[in-house]
């Protein structure tokens, strides 16, 4: 869920209110969340499901199959061989081909 432009708005006017302590906490909020979307996006990807990594700077594309779940990382073995440790925001199922 992203929020618009009002709510960002008002997140804003909130956090310049806060002192240093309070901008500790909602920080340790973010980091919580953060991590709990990593788990679920990790979830989506069991041991043995064939995948293909993508990385945003463009770089090379691998594909393969995942390994292990860590709680905020996927382990993918490539098909070269190779073993990754990715974000799992980087994953996208390997479509197959019905030939």
């Amino acid at each position: 869920m992203a929020i618009n432009k009002e709510k960002m708005a008002e997140v804003l006017q909130i956090l310049s209110k806060m002192d240093e302590k309070d901008l500790g906490f909602a920080e340790e909020l973010i980091k919580a969340r953060q991590g709990a979307i990593k788990e679920m996006q990790a979830a989506q990807f069991p041991v043995g499901t064939k995948v293909t990594v993508s990385y945003p700077r463009g770089e090379q594309g691998i594909r393969g199959t995942v390994s292990k779940n860590n709680r905020y990382t996927v382990v993918v073995r490539g098909d070269d061989g190779k073993v990754h440790r990715v974000d799992p925001s980087h994953l996208k199922l390997l479509k197959m081909s019905m030939a």
